[in-house]
């Protein structure tokens, strides 16, 4: 099945901050260009999540007030974990992937693509996840392609081709 075939199933698009967890197989579609999006996949339950943030902390922006989760990479990891959590997946059977944080605008300065992927590695990090593959950075944007019941995610750079993310060290 290929990520722009009309069969298999159903299509999401997930939109900025926005995040979704998908009990039924799912394909989720979003576009990434400073944003970040982590995938979190159980293979025993055959469940996934993502989400699509576009700022990196919560707490510097929005001084305590209530927000969109999934607004911020840290608290959008956070809802996600949990969200994890309450079906019954551990941490060890998690297999996540982190994407996005192209910074195409001033490619010799720290982007606020750098520190939403900086923000969602170190939300991850605080919960010891395992980060299994990634694609961050650069200067281009992304279109994922999330299959929420096998954890595989399609990639296709902007202008460049589609290309499967595998696991670190993976052929």
């Amino acid at each position: 099945m290929t990520p722009g075939s009309k069969t298999g199933p159903p299509a999401h698009y997930l939109n900025i901050s926005q995040g979704v967890l998908c009990r039924e197989p799912t394909r989720v579609i979003t576009v990434l260009g400073s944003c970040v999006s982590v995938t979190l996949f159980s293979r025993r339950l055959g469940i996934g999540s993502i989400f699509h943030a576009l700022m990196p902390q919560w707490k510097v922006q929005e001084n305590g007030q209530l927000f969109n989760v999934f607004k911020y990479a840290d608290s959008a990891v956070e809802a996600q974990l949990n969200a994890m959590h309450e079906l019954g997946v551990t941490i060890s059977g998690l297999e996540c992937k982190v994407f996005g944080g192209a910074n195409a605008l001033f490619p010799h300065e720290v982007s606020v693509g750098d520190r939403n992927v900086r923000s969602a590695l170190e939300a991850l990090a605080a919960h010891k996840v395992r980060v299994k593959a990634m694609d961050v950075g650069g200067n281009v944007g992304r279109k994922l392609v999330f299959y929420s019941h096998t954890g595989d995610v399609f990639v296709k750079r902007l202008n460049q081709p589609e290309c499967r993310v595998r696991r670190k060290g993976a052929k």
